[in-house]
């Protein structure tokens, strides 16, 4: 059973109990009544308590004699005597039909005015009497009905009693028991009745209560106030000798030893919790006190007050109310004034003041007031706890200085727990208004998920382990990754991630700051392009440089030979040998014109400057030209053919003829100088009614794979020309020409096999083709 169901259940037994039980201080206030005494005072409970015993006894309708002998036993007690009984007999004018409403032998035992007062003293923890406990039992009287009746309800009564009857004989042979006699020797009535007690009880003969019987029968005088306890009862014990044996009563005390119990219990935990309120204030950092009201002065104040206040306790205790008002700066003074009229009319308060402590320096404080009512429900006493809290607002100041720098930063913050490291990952927890401007993400779409979220397609994996490896040593990480953005979007990052720990050294978050690095990366591949066309434009220069002067060179040597020939011979006067070196001469300037314009056309087409000046030109006669002036320069060496799919005796077009002449010079020019003599030239001219398809091939050395892709670059030449002549830029006006046409052209070489160029044209060209 709980301690409250059982203090619960004493109160019960002992407030509808019979007996007249009460407890009162040595000076007859009385501090507990129970139903059944109050109703013999005549007086509701509430007014009873707090009374003094012996002035309500003295009232004319109570029982003023009985005050004088309560004054007479009040007097006995002391640390020599702390149990004194006596009997009462009321005068003959009581009212016989006033008594406890809750006793019910009160109608039998109405007309006998015997009662037996029994005095017992409680001790406090100094052995001191604390309090005296009052039990009052009304005697039976002879009854003036027939005896047979009498004596049947005294039967019946002691028969219902709470307290143990046993009567023996001269030979100690049990004569009588009733059944709470029976209970105490744990055996049947009808198994005992006319056995020897000791025999019956060989126990008792070796108990207090066996010897107090023996001096009772021996000496022929009562003996009295033996206790003796079995089965969670307590009794007293009473023994009468007569002539004819011994009468014993077995005087149940459970209930009252029982509320005396639960009343130091009681007594015993209030101690308890004082002093552990005592440790409790006087340990604690922060400052408890209590103020008086009705006296306007502290009544306790705590050791804190040194640390908190400046002060010691012997100076706060004499300052006054005025003083400690004065202490707190001006402008909080108002707060304060009104905290503590709220607090004195009932209201808990609390306030933020500044108060300037005696050696000048100025604190925060933080106090909260707690009203304390007394029984009458008025407020008496202030209670509160004050508490230094300037160094906590510095660092609250302080964190809202961080909080804020984070919440308005730029770059993307994002919180994660410390745990899982491993896959999937720690839980996103926070993230700030620039997550949310950056990434598209709002905090409820991401807290609670892990930063996978923002990974995608091209978030590089080397990257992630990288962070991955960095983690799971708690250590700091500063990488450039790809992220992706809400609706997809690629972004680049660098993203510092550190991890968080406590002062134990304990992890619990990691940081993730994140700026966009996507300009950025934007320029710095914007740079590379620029700085791998500038090599590019460095190696056409040279190449340039290169294959100019020396295309220029020989020419230039040719004419310089012929000139020193020519004035040779003209001193001989041989006009052969003079024609033949002005013809050399002219072909060395027609090289170096061809050579220029080469250049001239290269350097207008990267300028978007090249004229795209488109006529109706009739196709088939035109490449027929081409390819007769290419086999008279190549002086027949090569064998040309030429085909048309479909055949058809005319193809009219409409293309500009100047590139379309570079187009099939450069790529016949290409065909002959690569390609041995006798190898032979393919040349196929297909059509339909919106393109045409010019498709070369020769059986040359071919162009290498690694080549291949620079065909078109101006200046370059394959790296297996050897000493064949040529300044790379054939192929680069093809493709330029071809692509003011809005044509195609495709390449197919193999080494020492030979090569197929074909070029595919709008039959029909517009003149907004450039």
């Amino acid at each position: 059973m709980s301690e409250a169901r059982y203090q619960a259940l004493v109160n019960t037994l002992i407030h509808h109990s019979s007996d007249l039980v009460g407890c009162c201080l040595q000076d007859g206030s009385l501090t507990f009544a129970n139903a059944a005494f109050c109703d013999f005072l005549q007086i509701p409970r509430a007014e009873a308590i707090g009374n003094n015993l012996l002035h309500l006894l003295q009232q004319p309708a109570n029982y003023p004699t009985l005050a004088e002998q309560f004054q007479i036993l009040l007097a006995q007690m002391g640390s020599q005597c702390w149990v004194v009984e006596a009997e009462w007999t009321p005068p003959n004018t009581l009212d016989t039909e006033r008594g406890p409403s809750n006793f019910p032998q009160w109608q039998v035992l109405k007309s006998q005015h015997s009662w037996r007062w029994t005095l017992q003293a409680i001790a406090d923890n100094l052995g001191e009497i604390a309090e005296i406990q009052v039990v009052g039992r009304p005697i039976l009287t002879p009854d003036p009905r027939p005896p047979e009746l009498a004596q049947a309800q005294i039967l019946h009564f002691v028969q219902s009693m709470t307290d143990g009857v046993l009567m023996l004989d001269r030979q100690w042979r049990l004569t009588y028991l009733n059944p709470e006699a029976a209970r105490i020797l744990r055996q049947p009535a009808t198994a005992v009745m006319g056995q020897v007690l000791w025999q019956a009880c060989p126990n008792f003969d070796q108990l207090p209560v066996g010897h107090c019987l023996r001096r009772a029968m021996e000496m022929g005088t009562p003996q009295e106030g033996i206790e003796y306890s079995i089965d969670d009862h307590c009794y007293t014990v009473h023994a009468y000798p007569s002539e004819i044996g011994l009468s014993v009563c077995f005087r149940n005390m459970t209930d009252m030893a029982k509320t005396v119990q639960a009343r130091n219990q009681a007594e015993a935990g209030l101690r308890e919790s004082e002093e552990r309120f005592r440790q409790l204030a006087e340990n604690i950092q922060q400052l408890f006190w209590m103020y008086s009201v009705e006296d306007k002065q502290l009544i306790y104040m705590s050791p804190a007050c040194e640390s908190v206040l400046g002060e010691t306790r012997e100076a706060c205790y004499r300052k006054q109310w005025q003083d400690w008002l004065e202490s707190v700066t001006l402008p909080d003074r108002a707060a304060v004034l009104q905290a503590s009229k709220q607090s004195r009319r009932g209201q808990i308060t609390e306030v933020v003041c500044r108060i300037l402590r005696p050696d000048g320096t100025e604190r925060d404080l933080l106090t909260r007031a707690f009203p304390v009512r007394n029984e009458a429900g008025k407020v008496y006493r202030v209670a509160g706890i004050a508490e230094d809290i300037t160094d906590r607002q510095k660092q609250e100041s302080w964190l809202r200085l961080l909080e804020s720098v984070i919440v308005n930063a730029n770059d993307a913050v994002v919180i994660t727990e410390a745990e899982p490291v491993k896959l999937p990952g720690p839980h996103i927890i926070y993230v700030n208004r620039a997550f949310t401007r950056m990434m598209g993400y709002e905090p409820e779409d991401v807290i609670g998920k892990t930063p996978r979220i923002l990974q995608g397609p091209k978030t590089d994996l080397h990257t992630l382990e990288h962070i991955r490896s960095a983690l799971r040593q708690w250590k700091s990480v500063l990488v450039e990754v790809i992220n992706y953005r809400k609706d997809g979007s690629e972004i680049w990052v660098e993203l510092s991630i550190f991890p968080v720990a406590d002062q134990t050294g304990r992890y619990h978050y990691w940081v993730g700051i994140q700026r966009d690095i996507t300009e950025r990366k934007r320029a710095e591949a914007d740079m590379k392009i620029a700085l791998v066309k500038e090599r590019e434009l460095s190696e056409l220069k040279s190449r340039f440089v290169s294959t100019t002067s020396h295309e220029f060179r020989t020419p230039l040597s040719t004419i310089l030979s012929s000139a020193d020939l020519l004035e040779y011979y003209a001193a001989d006067g041989s006009p052969k040998k003079q024609l033949e070196h002005i013809n050399r001469i002219q072909n060395a300037a027609l090289n170096m014109n061809h050579l220029l314009n080469d250049i001239l056309i290269i350097e207008r087409a990267e300028a978007k400057k090249l004229k795209f000046d488109p006529i109706e030109l009739e196709l088939r006669s035109f490449c027929q030209t081409l390819i007769e002036e290419a086999q008279l320069n190549d002086r027949h060496q090569h064998p040309i053919l030429f085909s048309l799919t479909p055949e058809t005796t005319t193809l009219p077009v409409y293309m500009d003829e100047r590139l379309l002449g570079q187009i099939i010079n450069n790529l016949l020019s290409n065909a002959i100088k690569y390609s041995l003599a006798p190898k032979r030239i393919t040349v196929n001219l297909s059509w339909t009614a919106s393109q045409v398809m010019l498709r070369i091939q020769d059986e040359g050395i071919g162009i290498p794979k690694e080549d291949q892709a620079r065909l078109f670059e101006p200046f370059h030449r394959a790296t297996n020309v050897g000493s064949i002549s040529g300044n790379g830029l054939g192929l680069a006006i093809v493709k330029q020409s071809v692509d003011i046409h809005r044509g195609q052209i495709q390449i197919h070489s193999q080494v020492n096999v030979g090569t197929t160029i074909q070029v595919i044209l709008p039959r029909f060209a517009s003149r907004s083709s450039p």
